[in-house]
């Protein structure tokens, strides 16, 4: 028997009471069943999508709020996306916007114990990267390089942003079309690859000469032929010349031959047509890579025989004048 105030924990409880008067009669016992609840309810977020890195989701999603009470039971929740107006939640949502989103929810339960609102942030990414890269040096007009390339590969995401890029390297070796790529990945965990091809010819065009060779003399009827060649097995001749050049005049007057004559392979020229003195064959060349290439065949002589000059000394004696009058 008690006057005081019942105070039970949290939970349910079955009171037991009755009541007696001051003549000592006492009345029927009841119960209640009595519910203490002083806890708020618990809400807990469940998102579903293809998860990234990062906290990212590379999908669209599935958001639900689940809320428990174990006494009096949740009643309602209570949430807003990014900052709008609360709302009643009634079932899982879609949300499908890129970018970084904020989730908040609420719940309250049947004795009206309020939660504090708890906060979920979540991004969703569904665009890989771009990746670009640059080469240093740039190619020539022709698309070639005559040096080793080095490759720098660089990205741009305008949702989660670049987390990495493949480290840059140089290409070294020589050839046409040769490959190379590079990725660049954002922190969503995406991905995208750049691929390319690179030209490099480092070795300057052959220029082979052997005739007129080196020391030899040329007289008379004797025929000159310019026999050399010039080639490039990787980006190939792009330009050339070739001069017989006189670098020395032996002194007969020239006239109008002159002392620098193009010449191309095979072809052959009287040794009587050039002037005479110190001749060489030079060629150069240049490549699509810009290589360029000198190259001369070595000093010759042209030689044109002195003229002969016959002076006959008449003696009075041997002169038949005829007979004298």
């Amino acid at each position: 028997i008690t006057t005081d105030p019942v105070l039970p924990g949290e939970g349910r409880h079955t009171l037991y009471f009755a009541s007696r008067d001051n003549a000592g009669n006492t009345g029927v016992i009841k119960f209640s069943v009595v519910y203490v609840d002083g806890a708020a309810p618990v809400s807990a977020f469940n998102i579903a999508g293809a998860a990234g890195s990062n906290g990212w989701y590379v999908s669209g999603v599935d958001a639900a709020i689940s809320a428990s009470d174990d006494l009096s039971g949740a009643r309602e929740t209570l949430y807003r996306l990014d900052g709008s107006t609360f709302a009643v939640y009634a079932s899982s949502f879609a949300v499908s916007a890129e970018g970084r989103h904020t989730l908040e929810a609420y719940s309250t339960d049947n004795v009206s114990n309020l939660e504090n609102a708890k906060t979920l942030e979540f991004g969703i990414d569904v665009s890989p990267p771009v990746t670009g890269y640059s080469r240093a040096p740039a190619p020539n007009a022709a698309g070639w390089n005559n040096t080793p390339v080095e490759l720098v590969f660089t990205g741009a995401d305008s949702v989660s942003g670049i987390e990495h890029c493949s480290s840059s390297f140089t290409v070294m070796s020589e050839g046409r079309d040769i490959p190379a790529s590079g990725y660049c990945m954002d922190y969503a965990g995406l991905s995208s690859t750049a691929a390319l091809t690179v030209n490099i010819d480092t070795t300057p065009p052959l220029i082979l000469i052997s005739s007129p060779a080196a020391g030899g003399k040329y007289a008379g009827a004797d025929v000159i032929k310019a026999d050399f060649s010039i080639s490039d097995n990787l980006s190939l001749v792009s330009s050339s010349s070739a001069y017989l050049h006189q670098t020395a005049d032996n002194g007969t007057p020239r006239g109008s031959l002159p002392d620098l004559i193009p010449v191309v392979p095979g072809q052959t020229l009287a040794a009587a047509d050039i002037d005479d003195g110190v001749w060489e064959l030079i060629a150069s060349a240049t490549d699509y890579a810009g290589n360029y290439s000198y190259a001369s065949g070595g000093a010759f002589e042209v030689i044109h025989p002195a003229a002969v000059i016959v002076r006959l000394k008449l003696e009075p004696e041997t002169l038949n004048l005829g007979s004298k009058g």
